[in-house]
């Protein structure tokens, strides 16, 4: 992939002249416009374009405040990291490898991917713009998929690296997700294939020491996914949409929670297409194969430690 474009080319999104609103302004609407306006001007330095940015996005966050409508002319985000993120991680260094030109070492805006970042309980609800499109979110999947998944390393470190870049940046799909509050077959898909993506690190990366691969928060990412994931075929089963890939995870869910002696019943409450699927039967088998062999070492080792069997 080239290099990005070293100069600086704002988003193109549809503006409206802010003087043609000026008589139907409040006089707090109209002088955070006016302040919004000034902002305007050529910035030649990464850190010039942050700031700008960072000031833009202060004065619509007192807009939204005030239920200004031209917040709600605000797009949703076009690219796959948003430009203020992009100029802010490149100030601070924060580009992960994975961004970075292979051949020159310099971030590329274009290899760029949100990354995600834990709410704060006092932090803003994000402005339309900072929040991607579906299509760009399933582009940004793909791209994931295509570029950085099949760059499989050949180092301990660099396949940590690895890892926590695509935890990371799925991590952030599957919150925006939750934050559009979407649910639609896009939604799904986008689930469906991060909780692929986590069963596929499990294995690849099961022999790496603890501080590089923690399987353990893995599979609680994975059972996070399979969570998502229930709660979207229970929806789409009211609605009668169909879910192609219903009975797959399904049965990784099973498997998942194998140790858990509820799981039948849980089974029980699948559609009955779902239900006798070859997938959920065989890893029902599975489960129940490993709880009575759990349940049978479990009663000799209670004999084994009994004080009458000790006494013999």
């Amino acid at each position: 992939m080239r290099s990005a474009d070293r100069t600086w080319k704002p988003a193109n999104r549809p503006t409206s002249d802010p003087g043609n609103r000026q008589g139907k302004m409040g006089p707090q609407e109209a002088k955070l416009i006016q302040s919004l306006v000034s902002l305007v001007r050529k910035c030649l330095e990464d850190y010039d374009k942050y700031t700008l940015l960072d000031d833009r996005d202060k004065i619509l966050c007192q807009l939204k405040e005030i239920n200004s409508p031209s917040i709600q002319r605000l797009q949703r985000c076009e690219e796959m990291c948003t430009e203020k993120e992009r100029y802010q991680r490149i100030v601070q260094k924060g580009a992960s490898p994975f961004e970075c030109d292979i051949e020159t070492g310099d971030v590329s805006h274009e290899m760029m991917v949100k990354q995600y970042a834990r709410s704060a309980a006092d932090q803003e609800r994000p402005l339309p713009h900072e929040l991607r499109s579906e299509r760009i979110m399933n582009n940004a999947m793909c791209y994931l998929l295509h570029n950085v998944l099949d760059e499989f390393p050949e180092s301990p470190e660099q396949r940590a690296a690895w890892y926590n870049f695509l935890w990371n940046r799925t991590r952030a799909l599957r919150k925006e997700v939750t934050q559009l509050s979407l649910s639609d077959a896009l939604a799904l898909n986008l689930v469906e294939r991060c909780t692929r993506l986590h069963i596929l690190f499990g294995y690849v990366l099961c022999d790496l020491e603890t501080e590089h691969f923690d399987a353990a928060m893995n599979n609680e990412t994975l059972g996070k996914c399979l969570q998502t994931l229930r709660h979207f075929y229970e929806d789409f089963e009211k609605r009668r949409i169909p879910c192609v890939n219903e009975a797959e995870f399904r049965s990784y869910d099973v498997m998942l929670h194998m140790n858990d002696t509820n799981i039948l019943s849980q089974v029980l409450s699948y559609r009955g297409e779902v239900r006798q699927s070859q997938s959920v039967r065989l890893s029902l088998q599975l489960a129940s194969a490993f709880q009575i062999r759990i349940t049978t070492a479990s009663s000799v080792y209670s004999k084994h430690k009994h004080p009458i069997y000790n006494a013999v």
